[in-house]
């Protein structure tokens, strides 16, 4: 037989491999190719912030363009542990992740298997009444609670002067009063958005558990204990989540409009401390180290109710 046509034929297994494993290697391209624009967008917004928000923790700056950074080490963080309002923002963050569970977790989960038991009709009238304030726009929000708890024409002042009390309560100027009023307010604004996502947890689970429990005579409250809960456990925890992460945030806009932190720095915040630093006294060093010391305790807290999560997660499969 021809030597050429040998080599021919030993040849041929050999690019039909090459073209295989070009195939499969398009193939693995082809969805990094559709998310590249996704995570081109991440990089320039969010992953070269954060690196250079890094960078500048160290360095001391008045960010105008005209003068340069100048490297100072870790002073930064050591003169933010000595700033006035760092400790209380460190506080009110924590009060606040705390505080607004009730109107993220325990409120909106009720309210979502509640309304399973009502028909179809009325369901959808109240997951549309509730969700109303989700897409209120925040500053008009805040608008409405100023007027709402204004300490003379107030109507919450008015009301409370027809129940018999006499003194007026200065809710957005006393330090008693003022956290607990911005933690209702950010509650009450995102309600409707973790009563949504419960409901359609809810509305996932299998019929056939709750006409089984049924037939064994267990209540509505069994049911509830021993086939919803469980079963919402991922969703659960995932909204507990999203609440303790994102609560100061989502209180940012309130804050800034109706007290400015205050009175007496009683609702200051981690995301207001630093939007004050950062815009009011054109400290970047300042502010990126506290920025850099937020996500670092948030990162911290987001591993450990991963994990929390991972373990008390149950998964009907």
């Amino acid at each position: 037989m021809d030597a050429k046509v040998l080599r021919s034929r030993a040849a041929a297994p050999s690019f039909a491999r090459a073209g295989a494993l070009s195939r499969k290697v398009r193939r693995g391209f082809t969805p990094w190719l559709f998310l590249l624009p996704a995570l081109v967008l991440l990089a320039i917004w969010v992953y070269w912030p954060l690196v250079r928000t890094f960078f500048l923790s160290f360095y001391s700056w008045n960010m105008l363009p005209t003068t340069d950074p100048q490297f100072c080490g870790l002073d930064n963080f050591v003169k933010l542990l000595k700033t006035p309002g760092f400790t209380d923002a460190v506080r009110n963050t924590l009060i606040m992740m705390v505080g607004i569970l009730p109107f993220s977790v325990v409120l909106p989960m009720a309210a979502a298997i509640l309304a399973k038991t009502i028909s179809k009709r009325a369901s959808g009238i109240f997951r549309a009444l509730i969700f109303v304030p989700m897409i209120m726009a925040p500053v008009a929000v805040a608008a409405v609670f100023r007027w709402i708890l204004h300490p003379v024409d107030g109507l919450l002042n008015q009301l409370l002067a027809h129940l018999g009390v006499e003194e007026s309560i200065h809710f957005l100027n006393d330090p008693k009063w003022a956290l607990g009023c911005m933690i209702f307010i950010t509650g009450w604004k995102m309600m409707g958005f973790f009563t949504l996502l419960f409901y359609n947890a809810v509305m996932n689970i299998d019929d056939s558990y709750y006409q089984a429990a049924a037939l064994d005579g267990a209540t509505f409250w069994q049911q509830t204990v021993r086939i919803t809960l469980p079963l919402l456990s991922p969703t659960l925890v995932f909204n507990t989540m999203l609440s303790i992460l994102f609560a100061s945030s989502w209180s940012f806009t309130y804050v800034d409009t109706l007290t400015q932190g205050g009175p007496l720095n009683a609702t200051i915040n981690a995301y207001y401390f630093m939007w004050d630093k950062g815009f009011r006294t054109s400290s970047s060093g300042l502010t990126s180290s506290s920025a850099v010391v937020f996500v670092l305790a948030f990162g911290i807290i987001a591993l450990v109710l991963n994990h929390i999560g991972q373990k008390l997660s149950y998964y009907d499969n």
